[in-house]
């Protein structure tokens, strides 16, 4: 008589839950967009730089830093004739991109095995508040030079052999017979739309030239360009005036 055996089947072993990679705080695309339209670049670059950073590609976030200070220093001396629409887009143009930064930082974090972590949107504020500090900060110091230049300058003329706009290159005060002269004068007070400036070039006590220029546009500076130079060697004083009132002056000879 055979024994009756039962069987009873072994249960499989569970499943090993899968391993996960190392974890990395990475932003999320939708954030990092939002907040480089509404705060600007250098919202975008501090989110942004921050998932660059932790995932080892700092140099990335380094050249979109000293970019972002190229961008703000750029938009400074945009023209007032400028598209006025072009903040807007602008912003748009940044939401996508950085969007895209972002987006695609999570994927290669992901192919990578990282396990991507959102951090809370409070600890986005400091580092937005450090990246607008480094990206404003060397435009604002810039505008402060040359606020501080203009002020020094003001009421004198400079002198040389080229420039353009409010430039003077080959900077000199004494000229050959015949050599180009550009004049640069800083006007010692704001000049407004249709202001009448009177120009008078002397040589020692005599009248060379004079004129009248009416401002039609923003001025910082006043020009004047004697492109064949003068002809008669001397002493010379060119002065502007405003309703009588001296607004700069400078002197330079000629031989």
């Amino acid at each position: 008589m055979q024994p009756i055996v039962h069987w009873e089947p072994q249960p499989e072993p569970a499943p090993e839950p899968p391993v996960a990679g190392p974890a990395v705080a990475l932003w999320q695309p939708g954030f990092v967009g939002v907040s480089a339209f509404i705060l600007g670049y250098p919202a975008g670059i501090a989110l942004a730089g921050q998932n660059w950073w932790r995932t080892g590609h700092r140099a990335l976030a380094i050249g979109h830093l000293i970019g972002g200070v190229a961008i703000f220093f750029g938009l400074f001396l945009l023209p007032d004739t400028a598209p006025r629409g072009i903040a807007i887009w602008l912003s748009i143009g940044l939401a996508v991109y950085f969007y895209q930064v972002a987006k695609s930082q999570a994927a290669a974090a992901a192919a990578h095995g990282l396990t991507v972590q959102v951090p809370r949107a409070r600890f986005a504020i400091l580092p937005m508040l450090g990246a607008w500090a480094l990206v404003f900060l060397p435009v604002a110091t810039l505008i402060f030079l040359g606020s501080n230049v203009s002020q020094v300058l003001a009421g004198t003329a400079e002198f040389g052999t080229g420039g353009s706009s409010c430039d003077v290159t080959g900077s000199t005060s004494t000229f050959d017979v015949g050599q180009r002269i550009r004049i640069v004068a800083w006007p010692s007070k704001s000049l407004q739309v249709g202001d009448k400036i009177h120009i008078v070039l002397l040589r020692g006590a005599d009248i060379v030239d004079a004129a009248d220029l009416a401002i039609d546009g923003p001025a910082g500076c006043l020009t004047e360009d004697f492109a064949g130079g003068l002809d008669e060697p001397g002493n010379y004083t060119i002065i502007y005036t405003l309703e009588g009132n001296r607004i700069a002056s400078g002197d330079f000879e000629v031989h």
